[in-house]
């Protein structure tokens, strides 16, 4: 009897494998000879190759932009010690061609010797704190060229990189045209389009920190080479003017060559907000023709991806609802990374309308200050030309043309104190909300490698 039963039950069971061949397979059927172990394995590696071409260009951006911890300080203290330095001596000019309005006969050479050393002086250190900063942006480039951190080697590794992305998924995408199944095919198709779409958020990105490191130290390059020259000529004014003392014939060239740094001097603050604007659409423009892609933000198409996405695992889970499963811990991890990127980018517009606000102060103070010198180099100049035989005259207008670049040097102190202040308090603030630049990119960094973890943990269990 028993011999029986297990007969009839043998017998049913080979019957249903025949009638229903995947009765007993995995619930992932093969259609058409295709692996969908296969989709799921480039699925993942698509996804860690973007990952790790994001980790790549975020440590760029960290090189491309480096500073020298005490740059901000060592500049603005130079920067305060000539300001008060030329104060110095405009205000003793003032006091003694003030005290001597009406008797020029009784100036004092040696205090007006003194001023013009004074501003000799200053002149010099404000020309020398620039020089220093431009060899030290200098010199960071150099290394970073020596270890393959440069803007060419960047590009090409971003390139090479992305080739490979593609290439993967223009493998993938083969392998789901073949799927006939309508679910399976729909919920691979919408994945497809995310990664697609992640692609070009990496590419998207990766223009805009090529394009930020290519033009910052540039655009602030501009600025240093410009104070550099009109310091220096300043300079050379003033040894002039000290000359002039023996040699009265020098008056005029001293003031035409002073008025020359004034006029260099005066657009270099806009400039330098200008140069950088222009460099970075530059480059991002080239960049555009090197790598033959269209730039586009992909974050408002992402996130509608992400809806379509969810809802193709949910039609998934009614058919195959392992593999809905694994598509799942995929979608939480994406989910994560638009999250915490979206903080981050709340963050980092926080931080650039601050560096929008400082930089047009600068812009508009810059330009501002050195009229002032610029008013004085006009007086000098009709002073020298025009009243050279009249004394009196000439002093009553070194008099008042030095009342304005007093007033400039004056406001130059407190600003660079003010700035350096502000600047100081403002990365107080940020360092106590974990929200400085480099806290940011630390933080999206450890979420690429949370990511990397869980996909790798994914693809080792599909193997």
């Amino acid at each position: 009897m028993i011999a029986y039963v297990l007969q009839i039950a043998f017998l049913f069971i080979f019957f249903i494998a025949l009638v229903i061949p995947n009765a007993w397979a995995y619930e992932l059927p093969q259609v058409q000879n295709v692996s969908f172990a296969k989709i799921d394995e480039l699925t993942n590696e698509i996804a860690l190759k973007e990952i790790d071409l994001e980790r790549y260009y975020l440590r760029y951006r960290v090189l491309g932009t480096h500073e020298s911890q005490y740059s901000y300080l060592r500049y603005s203290l130079l920067q305060e010690i000539a300001s008060s330095t030329i104060l110095a001596g405009e205000v003793t000019y003032l006091y003694e061609s003030g005290k001597n309005l009406n008797t020029p006969q009784k100036l004092s050479t040696g205090v007006l010797k003194g001023a013009t050393t004074l501003n000799l002086i200053g002149s010099a250190v404000q020309g020398t704190s620039s020089g220093i900063e431009l060899c030290s942006s200098g010199l960071v480039a150099l290394k970073n060229k020596i270890h393959k951190a440069d803007p060419k080697t960047a590009r090409l590794e971003a390139i090479k990189r992305l080739k490979e992305i593609d290439a993967l998924i223009e493998k993938r995408d083969v392998l789901v045209q073949t799927v006939e199944n309508k679910t399976l095919h729909d919920f691979y198709q919408t994945e497809g389009d995310l990664l697609k779409s992640a692609r070009g958020g990496c590419a998207y990105e990766f223009a805009e920190v090529y394009a930020h490191v290519r033009s910052y130290q540039p655009g602030d390059n501009v600025y240093y080479v410009l104070d550099v020259v009109s310091s220096s000529l300043y300079t050379a004014s003033n040894v002039l003017a000290l000359q002039s003392f023996n040699r009265p014939n020098l008056i005029g060239t001293s003031a035409i060559v002073g008025f020359v740094g004034d006029c260099i001097a005066l657009p270099s603050a806009p400039l330098n907000v200008l140069a950088y604007k222009y460099l970075y659409r530059f480059w991002h423009k080239r960049l555009a023709k090197q790598m033959n892609e269209k730039f586009i933000d992909s974050t408002p198409q992402i996130a509608m991806q992400m809806i379509a996405f969810k809802d193709a695992i949910k039609k998934l889970a009614n058919e195959y609802p392992a593999l809905a499963s694994e598509a799942k811990i995929r979608f939480d991890i994406y989910e994560l990374y638009t999250k915490r990127y979206d903080q981050y980018i709340e963050k980092v517009i926080i931080d650039l309308k601050h560096r929008e606000k400082v930089a047009l102060q600068s812009a508009v103070s810059g330009p501002l200050i050195s009229g002032t010198y610029f008013s004085q180099g006009i007086v000098d100049i009709i002073s020298a030309y025009r009243y050279k035989h009249n004394p009196r005259r000439s002093n009553t207008l070194g008099f008042y043309g030095t009342i304005a670049p007093t007033i400039g040097s004056s406001a130059s102190c407190i600003l660079t104190a003010k700035s350096y202040i502000q600047t100081r308090r403002y990365e107080n603030k940020l360092r106590k909300q974990k929200a400085l630049p480099e806290d940011l990119l630390k933080e999206r960094l450890a979420t690429l490698k949370e990511m990397e973890n869980t996909i790798a943990r994914l693809k080792a269990q599909n193997h």
